[in-house]
C-alpha cells in the first residue's frame, strides 16, 4: 500500500481536530497526535509524484477522468462568518489570498478561571472522506465558487484513506473531538446558541483503564483539556467556538465560520486555517434527565487557500531544516503538495486557489464530568 495513505489519513482526520493541540506554534513540536498504521515502512515510497487530479488507490496510481458531478450542492457565500464574541478567541474574518500570519501561542487559563459545569456535549466516532465519483453523497457537500455543482478537492482520495479510519471506537481515543452545546436544553428547535470545538479524554482512560473504547449507545463520561481554553482580552474562553449555531427540527446547523487551527503530525505541529467551516448534521436527543446527545449524518465543509498551506509549511520546513533531530513528519512535508488538487479559484485571477474538503462524521453521546488532571 502506497505511504501516501498516512499522510492523507493524517490530514483528513486532523481537520476535525480544531485548536486541540497543546501549542499552536510551529517552533514547538509535540509529541501527541494521530497514530501511524502499524507494520507500515514510513520510509518507503515518500517521494513518488502525485499529480493534481489523480484519484490514488491502495496499490497503484491511476489517472481520474472524471468532471464534477452535476448536482446541486449546499451553497455558500464566501465570507460569510460569524461575529465573534467580545472576551474570548474566536474565528477570523473571511478568506483572503495573503499568507497567513503565525499563529499566537494562546495563554493558558489559570485554572480556578476554567468552566465547573458544562452544556451537552458529543463526542466524534467515526469520520469519512465524501468520494467525489458518488453522486449522492456529494450532494451534501458546499459550492462554494457558486458554479452549481459541489465542490471537494480532497474527494479523490477516498477510496485510499477512508479504509484507514476504523469504526471501532479509536479516532475517538486518538482525536478527542467534543462538541459541546452551550446552553441548550430544547434539542429540537433552537435559534441560536454557542457551540464549542473542545478536545477530551474518555474519563475511564484517564483514570487508568488504557483499553476503554467509548459506547456507541451510552453515555460516555470525559474529562476535557484544559488547552481546549485560553485567555483573550482578559477573559477565559473555549479556543473555537460558533456563535450562531442552531437547530430547527432536530437539524444542526453551526453556520460559517473560517478559524485557524493546528495539526499535530508525528511530533510536528502545523498551522493553518479552515475558511468558511460549517458543519450540519442530525441531533440525536438526549434521554429524559440527561445532557448527552449525538450527533448522526454529520457533513463538515470547508476549504484551505494555498496561501495558507504554502506558509504552514514553510514554517514546517525550516523549523525540520534546523532542528538537531527533526521529527517524523519531516519526511512527509514535501509529499503534501503532491497530494492536494486545488480546485478553488477564490480571488477570480484564473488558477485554483483553494482545496476543498468535504466529511461525513458521527459523534455519540458524551457528558463533560470535569478537566483532565494536571500532572505538577
Amino acid at each position: 500500500m502506497v505511504k501516501r495513505t498516512l499522510v492523507v489519513t493524517m490530514l483528513v482526520t486532523a481537520a476535525l481536530v480544531w485548536g486541540c493541540s497543546s501549542t499552536t506554534n510551529t517552533s514547538e513540536p509535540i509529541n501527541e497526535g494521530l497514530e501511524m498504521p502499524q507494520g507500515q515502512d514510513v520510509m518507503e515510497d515518500v517521494s513518488q509524484d502525485v499529480k493534481p487530479g489523480q484519484d490514488v488507490k491502495p496499490g497503484d496510481i491511476q489517472q481520474d477522468k472524471t468532471k464534477p458531478n452535476d448536482v446541486q450542492g449546499d451553497t455558500h457565500n464566501p465570507g460569510d462568518t460569524v461575529v465573534p464574541d467580545e472576551g474570548v478567541a474566536t474565528a477570523d474574518n473571511g478568506p483572503t489570498d495573503t499568507a497567513m500570519p503565525d499563529i499566537p501561542v494562546p495563554e493558558a487559563c489559570d485554572p480556578s478561571d476554567l468552566p465547573d459545569k458544562w452544556g451537552g456535549a458529543t463526542i466524534l466516532y467515526y469520520l469519512q472522506l465524501v468520494d467525489s465519483k458518488d453522486a449522492t453523497a456529494m450532494q451534501q457537500c458546499a459550492d462554494f465558487n457558486g458554479d452549481g455543482k459541489p465542490d471537494n478537492g480532497f474527494g479523490s482520495f477516498a477510496s485510499m484513506a477512508n479504509g484507514q479510519i476504523k469504526d471501532d471506537g479509536s479516532l475517538t481515543n486518538q482525536a478527542g473531538v467534543v462538541l459541546e452545546f452551550k446552553g441548550v436544553t430544547d434539542y429540537t428547535n433552537t435559534d441560536k446558541f454557542q457551540m464549542n470545538g473542545l478536545f477530551g479524554k474518555l474519563k475511564a482512560i484517564v483514570d487508568g483503564n488504557k483499553d476503554a473504547v467509548a459506547s456507541k449507545t451510552d453515555c460516555n463520561d470525559l474529562y476535557v483539556d484544559p488547552k481546549s481554553y485560553a485567555v483573550s482580552d482578559g477573559q477565559c474562553g473555549p479556543l473555537l467556538h460558533f456563535d450562531n449555531a442552531s437547530i430547527k427540527d432536530g437539524k444542526f446547523d453551526s453556520q460559517q465560520s473560517t478559524f485557524a487551527f493546528a495539526i499535530p503530525i508525528q511530533g510536528l505541529v502545523l498551522n493553518l486555517r479552515v475558511t468558511d467551516a460549517r458543519i450540519k448534521g442530525t441531533v440525536e436527543p438526549p434521554a429524559d434527565g440527561e445532557t448527552c446527545f449525538g450527533i448522526k449524518d454529520g457533513v463538515l465543509t470547508g476549504y484551505l487557500l494555498k496561501t495558507d498551506i504554502d506558509a504552514a509549511l514553510k514554517a514546517a520546513n525550516d523549523y525540520c531544516d534546523n532542528a538537531p533531530q527533526p521529527p517524523t513528519a519531516c519526511q512527509y512535508l514535501s509529499l503534501i503538495p503532491q497530494l492536494l488538487t486545488y480546485d478553488l479559484d477564490m480571488n477570480n485571477d484564473g488558477e485554483p486557489d483553494a482545496v476543498s474538503l468535504c466529511v461525513t462524521f458521527y459523534s455519540v453521546k458524551a457528558k463533560i464530568v470535569g478537566t483532565i488532571p494536571q500532572q505538577d
